[in-house]
């Protein structure tokens, strides 16, 4: 049997006996909703870079825009706030994407974001359109959707 995508098998010169190892794994994660799905998202994007895997990108669609409103007060009770996302995005070097329809159906518009220091989003969030989620999962190995429904 050939070895799953993501995996590889790799022989030890000093030891005959053979050794699994495991390759990083490239992720594009998706977040439907904020609270539960967010903070869930947060704590898997932790544990992956943690291991030593890779985010491609990290997409907020529908209600998870809020996330990334710089004007919002974070629930006591939610795992990760917009400064914990800013902050792991660069450790690991993703993009953090928002939808613009999304968003534009939640009130804010590509206008607000010409000028950096009104715009309604938390530096690190970037509007951008489907094909940017798109190319996000064509460039990983794995794709994980987060939702509270």
């Amino acid at each position: 049997a050939s070895p799953q995508k993501g995996h590889m098998i790799a022989h030890s010169d000093s030891d005959s006996a053979a050794q699994a190892s495991i390759q990083s794994t490239r992720f594009t994660l998706a977040i439907h909703d904020g609270g539960q799905a967010d903070g869930l998202a947060y704590r898997f994007a932790l544990a992956a870079l943690n291991s030593g895997h890779l985010i491609e990108q990290v997409f907020f669609y529908h209600d998870a825009i809020h996330s990334a409103e710089r004007n919002q007060t974070p629930n006591p009770e939610d795992l990760a706030t917009p400064n914990d996302w800013g902050a792991l995005a660069s450790r690991g070097n993703f993009p953090l994407h928002v939808c613009v329809a999304a968003a534009q159906r939640r009130g804010i518009t590509e206008e607000q974001q010409a000028e950096p220091s009104m715009s309604p989003l938390k530096p690190g969030f970037e509007l951008v359109g489907l094909g940017q989620y798109v190319a996000g999962m064509i460039d990983a190995d794995r794709v994980v959707t987060f939702s509270n429904r």
